[in-house]
Parts: C-alpha cells; structure tokens; sequence
C-alpha cells in the first residue's frame, strides 16, 4: 500500500475545505478525545484559551488563568476539562468525555507566556480510517533504533530533477500527526513548529537534500517519520523512516547494591563455614587414625617383648605417649594365699 496519496491527501486538503488555513497537528477523531498543547519549560504560562473554528469565526471552549482560575462555556460545560499532561508540566491537553462527529473540525490553543508574549497552535479534528492504513506499512519502512538521550539526525536526498518548492518533516502516529518543520526553498524561509520538543531542520535555497536534527530523544519520540517534497511543477516525492527509541539503561540502585553486596558476604561466610568444618573433621579423623596406629604398635610391643612388664613400668612408660588424655585402667594385683 502506497502511503503517500493519503500523506499528500492529508496535508493539502485543506486548502479546498479551510480557505488556505494549515494546521500544526492532525488528530484522529475518537470518543475520549485530548488535544496537546505545549509550551516550553523555561516559560511562565499566563493563560490559555481554546477555540473552535467555525468558518472564519472562533468559538471559545474554555480560558484558563493560574491566578483567576477555568471557566468553560455553556455548550462544553460538562464535555471538556484542561489539566496538565502526566509527562510533563508545560504539556495542557483539552480532554472530551464521548466526542462526538460533531467535534470534527479546527481547534486554536493559543498560549499567552512571560516574558516572550503569545503563540497559537492549530489542530485538525479529523474522522478519518486512514490512519490504520499507517500500520500497515511498518513491515516496509526502514528502522532506525537508538537509546534515550541521544541526537538523531535524518536526511533524504531529493529524488526530483526539476527545482524543490516547499519541504515538509511530519511525525506519525497512529492517532496523531505532526508537523515539525516547513520549508519554502525559493525564498528560505522556515516554518516556526509548534512540536512540543525543539527540533532543526535546513532551509537553503537550492538546496538537493533535508536534514532533520532530533536533540535528546525520549521513548516519546518513537514514531515514523516523513519527509514530503514538492516541486514547482508539482511533482511530489517522500521518504519515511520508523525510529525506536529505547529507554536508559537503568544503574544498579542503593538497595541493589546493597543486596548484592549482602549476598556475597553471605557466599563468602559460608565457604568459610564449609572450609572450618571440613578442616575439622579432617583433624578428627586424622587424629584417631594416628590413635589406633599408636594402640596397635603398642600392642606389638606387649606380644614381642621377651621380659614381662610390671604395672609401674608401664604407669612410668605411659608418660611418654603422646594421648595422654587415654584413659588407662589400673591392673589388679592377685594377693598371696
């Protein structure tokens, strides 16, 4: 299956349906429905509104301020609710419970910040089946696999023979796309993105070739992405690449550390204990095998000695044996009649 029509498709339809209006993300249309909205950290976020486009008029859905608080309009009283992302601080997301065909449509978040002023961000509420067609083509486009934290760069060399219009780097996900960069190569002028995360591209008039740079990637940044150029003629090209983004290897913690040095200490206390008691028994049996040796020399002895051997000399011989600790029975003397 050819992803392309449906990128192309995707991107320009606008132009017949908004009155030349671009968006910066493409939603797909589901019941439980959030729409992001970022800002970066360094900023001070003042307030917040979110807009429906109607035609060339704006509907707000709901204001916030940190200090004065949220307040909803009428229609959306009890089918929205903004909070923050659980990921990050500076990420709001405009929730609906049970979104409806009616919700289609555009949406404007526009972010008022301290001190650099305000920003908008548009985004496409599409009812749409063609992102499942995205799936389908995992099997066919190209992987690039990284950890978390490192710099990705992407490049696509333009296929096209005749001179490059406009260049265009999109994020995809099967829920949502993104546009990151936009470049118009006949006058050199890039699109400001409003990706939640910074991200850099070339735009050089003239240009044969699109680079992408990707600082510090988070397992967040796991998607496809494409690169769609467009010719003045209007011939069209793209390229798309699967980057996977694995998360850090996590170190060893204090209690890790802590249990596997507990363990060894153990394994050594035990090798010691073994060693102690083999070397124990090992002297116990050494021991009584040089006691019946001696016990039998000396019954040797008795049997070969020519002179009989009175119990005094054997009570003075047996100081010299080596077990002294022996127990020696006294020897019974027969009385004269």
């Amino acid at each position: 299956m050819d992803l392309l029509p449906f990128l192309l498709a995707l991107l320009h339809v606008h132009k017949a349906l908004c009155a030349e209006i671009s968006w910066d993300s493409t939603v797909k249309l589901t019941k439980q429905l959030s729409l992001e909205c970022a800002h970066l950290p360094t900023q001070i976020l003042t307030q917040i509104e979110w807009l429906k486009r109607n035609g060339q008029k704006e509907e707000r859905i709901a204001i916030f301020n940190p200090i004065l608080g949220l307040e909803i309009t009428a229609p959306y009283t009890n089918r929205v609710s903004i909070k923050n992302s659980s990921e990050a601080s500076n990420i709001i997301t405009l929730n609906f419970n049970n979104a409806s065909d009616m919700d289609a449509g555009l949406y404007t978040c526009r972010l008022n910040m301290f001190p650099d002023g305000s920003a908008e961000k548009i985004i496409q509420v599409a009812k749409t089946d063609k992102f499942e067609s995205i799936a389908l083509l995992n099997e066919t486009i190209p992987e690039l696999v990284t950890e978390s934290g490192q710099n990705i760069t992407l490049n696509y060399q333009f296929q096209m023979k005749g001179p490059v219009k406009t260049v265009i780097w999109e994020k995809i996900q099967p829920h949502q796309i993104d546009i990151l960069t936009s470049c118009d190569l006949l006058e050199g002028s890039p699109y400001t993105s409003k990706y939640q995360n910074k991200v850099w591209a070339t735009c050089r008039q003239g240009s044969r070739v699109s680079i992408l740079f990707i600082p510090n990637v988070t397992v967040s940044e796991s998607a496809i992405y494409c690169c769609l150029v467009e010719a003045t003629t209007g011939e069209k090209e793209s390229y798309m690449v699967r980057l996977i983004v694995y998360g850090p290897k996590h170190e060893p913690s204090y209690l890790q550390n802590l249990l596997v040095a507990g363990g060894i200490l153990l394994v050594v206390a035990i090798l010691i204990t073994v060693i102690c008691v083999i070397s124990y028994y090992g002297r116990r049996k050494y021991t009584n095998g040089l006691f019946k040796e001696s016990s039998g020399m000396q019954n040797k002895r008795a049997n070969n000695s020519r002179s009989p051997v009175s119990y005094r000399q054997a009570k003075d011989h047996a100081q010299d044996d080596i077990y002294v600790n022996y127990p020696t029975m006294p020897q019974k003397t027969k009385s004269k009649v």
